[in-house]
């Protein structure tokens, strides 16, 4: 269309203007058709509790959201479950039908008591999801050593995709770290929740820096800040 004052001057098609002989400028419609996978971690760290739910049951919740907010949009919407290995994947569509699929799956989802191995996942999407997607995980940060090797994998899954990593913040470590200090067993309790949420900062600040985008939110916010997140990364076009 044609320019106007407000538009961005990078956005001017100076092919186009040539021809018309008066300043165009591109515009943009968000992209359909575009593919999001769901991986939901059902390991050990998803079996806590916080907010009144398991952090199992507040990623699912966030992620059957997103699914049908996707599929409003016209994306096209899979699912992958994995802990040690890889439980159920279900390719990217869209549809009554797979949303039922993915309905399904998710209902008879349990933690289970594993480690999770984020490379085990990375190569069966390797595998078998080979076509460019958003792939947002939904998982828990854990200790240091965890999160080094965390971002050292989704750098290598970052090659080939877009990347959204959503992680639940416990508020009951908040509410120690604010509580008062009666005994010398709260001392102690206080000193390990300001660790784990230092560690927790630290490593989502690390996977900002290789430019992994995440989420760190308390139970309230977990959905909608992947909601809000997954349209503008669509809106930017970088899935």
């Amino acid at each position: 269309r044609e320019y106007t004052t407000d538009d961005e001057f990078r956005k001017i098609n100076w092919n186009a203007t040539a021809r018309m002989h008066k300043l165009i400028t591109n515009t943009y419609d968000m992209e359909k058709s575009q593919n999001i996978l769901l991986a939901i971690d059902v390991g050990r760290v998803m079996m806590g509790e916080a907010g009144g739910m398991s952090k199992l049951d507040h990623a699912i919740q966030a992620a059957l959201v997103l699914a049908q907010v996707a599929m409003d949009k016209g994306d096209k919407v899979g699912l992958l479950v994995f802990h040690h290995e890889v439980k159920a994947f279900i390719k990217p569509d869209k549809g009554k039908g797979q949303m039922e699929k993915i309905l399904q799956t998710l209902y008879r989802l349990q933690p289970e008591y594993y480690e999770s191995d984020f490379r085990e996942m990375v190569a069966y999407l390797g595998a078998y999801q080979r076509k460019r997607s958003l792939v947002c995980i939904f998982s828990q940060l854990t200790d240091e050593e965890s999160g080094k090797e965390l971002a050292s994998v989704l750098g290598l899954l970052r090659e080939r995709h877009a990347v959204l990593y959503v992680s639940l913040l416990n508020p009951g470590l908040r509410k120690i770290v604010d509580g008062p200090d009666m005994q010398l067993t709260d001392i102690y309790q206080k000193a390990a929740a300001v660790y784990r949420l230092k560690t927790e900062r630290e490593t989502s600040e690390r996977l900002l820096r290789m430019g992994i985008p995440n989420i760190l939110a308390e139970p309230e916010g977990l959905t909608p800040q992947t909601v809000n997140r997954y349209l503008l990364m669509k809106k930017q076009m970088k899935v």
